[in-house]
């Protein structure tokens, strides 16, 4: 396998590797549970980030979005963290909030969690939950919360779900994210790997070794606007809707942080500057797992090349040196679907050239302290939205 054009990027990820063990926190978590407390933690903060070094020494798997190097990039108006700590004052677990303004509401807010998993022992949840939800009923401004579970583990995601029955959410009936998607296991060495892939996504990853292109991390800010422009057109032909990013956070994320945050591109070796860049492709990382977050790319290329199958390579080999024991493809659609008009079902197929294991991660729940404002919201969004 050609390794010339995709070669590894040396990273803070060599001497960042995070190895959480689901044991391990069991333990911790019941030695914490009689002494522990929990407190909310908002906007950014020093304080804030003693508490992801903490949990990062702890080997707690953190989401990307609990952390606050990445607030800019989660398009939240303001980002919380629940923070439980032991005895000493160190956290030993959290629950990332990200806040947004309520729309066609003024002065009213939406809180969303998201990844909600393995960064909280079980022993921990009840009272991380507990300090949300409470904090959720006292302050009037909060229309609604959302909840995301997501964990690969069923046990896991029921054992969330019976404590938020018991706090009073109910499961959303239309969902906000993907509940399935597509996993591959990073545990394996890369050779095994990439012999798993279907025989086609290996000729083009291959393939595109001999194209003049090279592929590289986007780290200049300067590429900013060429990234907002392959995503727009990306999203024109797959009918999708665009939502404004900060690409300049998401570069200096990458640039800052490369163990958390892999956003790489297709260049064209015959031109320089922002237009040399063809596609790019944004990873992130969760403690445990990496996903598959976005991608673009243009269809004005000047020579024939498969770019979309070497970027994501690129990212399940950065993935497997950050320390993740396995790779979100960033959901699927139906594979039964083979002749429906979903734009979205090239998108799914293309991702089963490199896993054909489909396992159900998420569930979604959803706490409205007051009803009558939320109706009253629902109401307005559904006419001021015509």
């Amino acid at each position: 396998m050609p390794r010339t054009f995709l070669q590894s990027q040396p990273t803070l990820a060599d001497a960042v590797v995070h190895t959480p063990g689901a044991a391990d926190m069991q333990v911790a978590g019941r030695d914490l549970a009689a002494s522990c407390r929990a407190s909310i933690l908002r906007g950014p903060s020093e304080e804030r980030m003693r508490c992801e070094r903490d949990l990062d020494r702890l080997g707690v798997p953190v989401p990307l979005e609990y952390r606050q190097l990445a607030a800019p990039v989660v398009r939240a108006r303001e980002t919380w963290l629940v923070a439980v700590r032991g005895r000493e004052g160190r956290c030993a677990g959290a629950i990332g909030v990200n806040v947004r303004p309520a729309p066609y509401v003024p002065g009213h807010m939406v809180l969303d969690v998201v990844r909600l998993g393995a960064a909280l022992a079980p022993a921990l949840r009840r009272l991380a939950l507990e300090t949300l939800v409470g904090a959720v009923r006292r302050d009037p401004r909060v229309l609604r919360l959302t909840v995301q579970i997501f964990s690969r583990d069923a046990d896991e995601r029921e054992d969330y779900a019976a404590h938020l029955t018991a706090l009073g959410l109910k499961p959303l009936e239309v969902r906000n994210g993907y509940q399935q998607t597509l996993v591959l296991d990073l545990r394996l060495d890369e050779q095994t790997i990439f012999e798993g892939f279907e025989r086609s996504g290996r000729r083009n990853i291959k393939a595109a070794a001999k194209c003049p292109a090279t592929i590289a991390p986007i780290t200049d800010p300067r590429y900013a606007a060429r990234l907002e422009t392959l995503m727009i057109e990306t999203l024109t032909r797959t009918g999708g809707r665009y939502a404004a990013q900060d690409w300049r956070a998401m570069i200096d994320l990458t640039r800052e942080a490369p163990h958390l945050s892999r956003l790489v591109g297709v260049f064209r070796n015959d031109a320089e500057g922002p237009d040399s860049l063809l596609a790019f492709a944004w990873g992130c990382a969760h403690g445990d797992h990496a996903e598959y977050s976005q991608g673009g790319s243009t269809r004005d290329v000047p020579f024939r090349m498969p770019m979309a199958y070497p970027l994501m390579w690129d990212l399940i080999t950065w993935a497997k040196r950050i320390g993740a024991t396995w790779f979100d493809f960033g959901g699927v659609t139906d594979g039964a679907d083979t002749e429906g008009d979903d734009p979205l079902r090239g998108i799914s197929a293309f991702k089963r050239y490199f896993s054909r294991e489909v396992v159900t991660v998420a569930d979604e729940w959803v706490y409205e302290p007051s009803s009558v404002r939320a109706r009253a919201a629902r109401i307005a969004h559904r006419w001021l939205s015509r």
